[in-house]
């Protein structure tokens, strides 16, 4: 395309590129420092960035062996939200309480990509200690009024803004996928314990996921391939026709409209490949708040060393720390109610699938809203906190441990809008073949500031 530069191509793209010799290992490199000098001032995605002079050294180890390398993501740039240990950069957690820690090994799904001949660009900001759905250091590159989404906002927003090819992100209850669908890009939340977390700060131990967000959806098999865990069986391989179950539209609670017919019409182009019905879900606001009763107990216990170190009041933003400390006397029978509550999701969502294959919703509620406001306003006046009803459609999978994937769909009022897949467990395959013809079939976000954006 006229005016392109190697920072429009997809990932999987970039790597034929890479082999064919059209460019070189250090000419992306170049290109993303020149991005990042253009967009980062506006963005603020990055936590902490690799030294050009260390990177350049890794780009001529990498592009001589370029020949014999057996992933596509050998000499490209990622990026790693900043709750997943580097020994290279810091690891803060975006959290005073952390400033300064230099961890002594990779995380193990760094490891991995690093083993890929993955070149790691930096680190991307997150939400404190990732307990929130806003990264407030980030702002949105299609708006910089307007969030980013989090706590993996960082990751999708250096994704958006073209400089990182891709990123590592945590989902606990849609921290990958909420911050995809407000900056426009893939983001997939593979199956609990797909992907190793050792190395990885904890938010709630029985919920959090290791997830990729790319710019497409095939980049998004790529990445996950590599950092899926090898002992695992082999993937399951994917029928031709499925069944798609598209969440009725009784089942959404509040949802903008521009969201909701990005499902319809996807569940529209769909039904040419796949048999395509509708499904009910039960109260989807209740997942969102049952939730919260395994972060906050979890995520207190893990913190309570801090909570309780003589010293004085660690250095927690304070609404952080009032939370943590209130989860430190979370009732028991509470905890163990919640976790009958979820096997009970579970069945829920284990009978949806013996029906459908594939389960369609929207990817948020509403399109990215602005940073500052403190809740959504619906029309009919009744107001919800951004923290609780962002994650409606993105909680079942994450307490059930089932992989979904949020999709963008395109733009409405200069926005991105998506939809989000849920399958069976270790189907990623799936999401993925059913997510590459939603984008193949409708108009493709593109990223600001690349040759295609028209908007």
């Amino acid at each position: 395309m006229p005016g392109a530069t190697p920072l429009d191509l997809s990932l999987l793209e970039t790597a034929d590129s890479l082999r064919s010799g059209e460019m070189s290992i250090q000419d992306l490199l170049d290109a993303t420092w020149s991005r990042l000098e253009h967009t980062e001032p506006a963005v603020h995605a990055w936590a902490s960035l690799a030294d050009p002079a260390d990177l350049a050294l890794r780009a001529r180890e990498l592009q001589s062996s370029l020949a014999s390398a057996a992933s596509p993501l050998h000499g490209i740039p990622f990026g790693v939200k900043d709750m997943i240990d580097t020994s290279a950069l810091p690891t803060e957690a975006g959290s005073r309480v952390l400033a300064g820690r230099r961890p002594e090994r990779d995380a193990e799904c760094v490891r991995q990509v690093q083993a890929c001949g993955g070149l790691m660009l930096g680190k991307a900001h997150t939400h404190e200690f990732a307990f929130g759905v806003r990264t407030p250091q980030t702002n949105n590159p299609w708006d910089p009024a307007r969030t980013a989404g989090g706590s993996s906002g960082g990751s999708a927003a250096a994704v958006a803004a073209g400089t990182a090819m891709w990123a590592l992100g945590t989902d606990t209850l849609g921290s990958v996928r909420m911050p995809a669908t407000m900056c426009g890009v893939v983001g997939l939340k593979p199956t609990l314990g797909a992907v190793s977390t050792v190395g990885v700060l904890p938010l709630a131990t029985t919920l959090d996921c290791v997830g990729v967000l790319t710019r497409t959806v095939p980049d998004a098999g790529a990445a996950f391939a590599a950092v899926r865990r090898p002992d695992l069986p082999p993937p399951v391989p994917v029928r031709e026709r499925l069944r798609i179950g598209v969440l009725v539209e009784s089942s959404l609670g509040a949802v903008e409209p521009e969201q909701a017919a990005a499902m319809r019409a996807s569940a529209d182009l769909l039904a040419a490949d796949h048999e395509v019905r509708e499904v009910a879900l039960g109260d989807l606001d209740a997942h969102v708040r049952l939730g919260f009763d395994f972060m906050l107990p979890e995520g207190s216990h893990w913190h309570e060393r801090f909570l309780r170190a003589e010293g004085g009041e660690p250095a927690y933003d304070p609404a952080l720390r009032d939370i943590l400390r209130s989860g430190l006397d979370f009732p028991a029978v509470r905890y163990l109610a919640a976790g009958e509550a979820r096997r009970a999701l579970q069945a829920e969502l284990a009978r949806l699938l013996t029906d459908v294959d594939v389960l369609l919703t929207p990817g948020t509620p509403y399109r990215a809203p602005v940073a500052a406001d403190p809740g959504i306003r619906w029309p009919d006046g009744t107001v919800e906190p951004m923290e609780t009803s962002m994650c409606r459609y993105t909680a079942a999978a994450s307490l059930t441990g089932l992989p979904a994937m949020s999709v963008p769909t395109g733009l409405a009022g200069g926005l991105p809008v998506g939809v989000q897949l849920i399958g069976g467990a270790h189907r990623e395959a799936e999401l993925i073949a059913v997510g590459s013809r939603i984008e193949t079939r409708l108009t493709p976000v593109p990223w600001p500031g690349s040759a295609s954006v028209t908007t």
